[in-house]
């Protein structure tokens, strides 16, 4: 999913961006992508057992007569037969969510949701460094594609200084552009935006050394 979403071409043009913005700042800016953030297993689970319910029910329409009649089963091979049917199909249908996560979309709350993305953007905060800048200027920009959310994050300098208002801009900046199928777009005018928010709030004139790379982070 994310090879379609960003392609090589789109990651050169962020890190650009990404240098572009942290000029004249003491900021660092560091966009993150996601495929998933939570393995929602649970989720999972419920499509195994509505998977199991529909396979049950198909082979129970097409084949009871040849089952009871034919085969001459008794009551307790029947229903072990049945056991057995719904077991593989449970197992089958859980295992298809690990290839196609998609089917646990219809079974996830929107609690679990947030939870889950909140959690894994927090991870990535402390993974790739943006926890541990010097001034404490660092500034998460964290996408998961299967949750469709954004997340902006600031280090405690950043936090004192700006408000809410200015995050819910930058994720409507990414949200429209992946609306509109130009998310490399979007991710290079969030970062521009933040830039102008840290030479305003912390700038600085002298030239500094990069603390965190100027790349954008994949986790697949």
């Amino acid at each position: 999913m994310i090879k379609k979403f960003v392609t090589s071409d789109d990651k050169r043009k962020i890190s650009e961006a990404i240098a572009k913005a942290e000029v004249g700042t003491n900021g660092e800016i560091v966009p993150v992508i996601a495929n998933i953030s939570g393995k929602y297993e649970l989720a999972g689970c419920i499509f195994g057992l509505f998977f199991s319910i529909v396979v049950f029910s198909v082979i129970w329409l097409m084949l009871h007569n040849y089952l009871i009649y034919r085969m001459d089963l008794g009551p307790y091979r029947l229903l072990g037969l049945v056991v057995c049917i719904y077991l593989v199909s449970f197992i089958v249908g859980e295992r298809i969510t690990s290839y196609f996560p998609v089917l646990k979309r219809p079974f996830i709350d929107n609690k679990s949701i947030h939870e889950q993305v909140e959690s894994k953007a927090c991870e990535s905060f402390y993974k790739f460094g943006v926890g541990h800048t010097r001034g404490m200027t660092g500034i998460l920009i964290y996408v998961s594609l299967f949750e469709r959310r954004v997340v902006i994050k600031g280090d405690h300098a950043i936090t004192e200084k700006l408000h809410q208002k200015d995050w819910e801009m930058i994720c409507n900046i990414i949200i429209t552009g992946i609306q509109n199928n130009t998310p490399h777009k979007a991710f290079v005018a969030a970062i521009h935006e933040c830039g102008e928010l840290l030479k305003k709030h912390f700038p600085s004139k002298k030239k500094r050394k990069n603390e965190l790379e100027n790349t954008i982070h994949i986790l697949h």
